[in-house]
């Protein structure tokens, strides 16, 4: 298993500076490398900016990345219950090393 979490740069406005209705809502995401016993390899990475959440998951197995996509609305369900908004989720191959 790794784990990061890290503070996404503000991308600059037009004058150069950060927009200061971006100030208020700092952004975050987090990386998580599993190996399952029955997914095998997983990358799950969440994007987040106050309760807006953005979800990549990769995975090697096509039965996974199924698997992943068929419970996608048990994913939104768990973060509503969490008071959080799922806006985007990615389920895609992972590439082979």
């Amino acid at each position: 298993m790794s784990w990061s979490i890290e503070e996404e740069q503000r991308q600059p406005d037009a004058r150069g500076g950060a927009d200061p209705q971006d100030e208020a809502t700092r952004r975050w995401s987090t990386t998580v490398s599993l190996v399952l016993p029955r997914l095998g390899e997983v990358d799950l990475r969440l994007s987040l900016a106050g309760a807006s959440v953005q979800a990549h998951l990769s995975a090697r197995e096509a039965d996974t990345m199924a698997r992943l996509r068929d419970d996608a609305g048990r994913l939104t369900q768990r973060f509503e219950a969490a008071g959080l908004q799922l806006q985007q989720l990615q389920v895609t191959a992972k590439a082979h090393a």
